[in-house]
């Protein structure tokens, strides 16, 4: 019997002033769905940069891939996230009251890290599924920024490792939209179609997260 994909879907608790997170919602919907061939397990992380990065620093060596959901209020469509960068710097609290300025997520790390899973596939399946998508390039500088960036970073320097025990993990992060633009259930029927792409695809292990250095 082959050994299943162990897949991990993580979103995010509400945070600020909103009693909702589109990424839960799209979580609880997609908790009752089955995927052939994947052990799926979920997470929702707290709006929080120090206990969301280091838990998803720590579980990463667990799965096989890492879906990040997030929300962009400001989106009208899904992105699915080129880049995180090594930059914690705030407009407002996060839920523990930490608000960063100009502050390295991880001190004497890289630049920045581009994801190391098939984004532009993910975003052709999204959109051959009828939802709106596109590639970003930019995850912003809150929480969604670093935990994408802890994931990859896990990654990376695991694969630097004397014994080459590294990781064969893929990790990427996508942005829903608010609710207002598109709805839940469509969210989650996009999200779905970005997993059932890893159904399709055989012989697809991670690679090292590629890095980004300014000179």
């Amino acid at each position: 019997m082959a050994t299943p994909h162990r897949l991990l879907l993580t979103g995010f608790e509400p945070f600020g002033t909103r009693d909702t997170n589109p990424s839960h919602e799209v979580i609880s919907l997609l908790e009752k769905e089955s995927f052939a061939g994947i052990e799926l397990s979920t997470r929702i992380l707290p709006v929080a940069y120090l206990p969301a990065t280091e838990w998803i620093r720590t579980q990463m060596m667990h799965f096989d891939e890492v879906i990040m959901l997030g929300v962009a209020w400001a989106r009208q469509e899904i992105c699915v996230e080129r880049v995180a960068i090594n930059l914690m710097d705030a407009t407002r609290d996060d839920n523990n009251g930490f608000c960063p300025t100009d502050m390295p997520i991880y001190a004497n790390a890289p630049t920045a890290y581009f994801s190391n899973a098939p984004i532009k596939q993910m975003a052709a399946a999204i959109r051959d599924s009828g939802y709106p998508c596109k590639i970003s390039n930019s995850a912003g500088t809150f929480v969604c920024n670093a935990v994408f960036y802890a994931a990859l970073h896990e990654i990376a320097i695991r694969q630097t490792c004397p014994d080459k025990s590294g990781l064969p993990t893929q990790a990427v992060f996508i942005h829903l939209p608010s609710n207002d633009y598109i709805p839940v259930s469509s969210m989650a029927e996009a999200v779905k179609a970005a997993i059932n792409l890893r159904i399709c695809r055989t012989g697809d292990a991670g690679v090292s997260p590629a890095v980004f250095e300014t000179k």
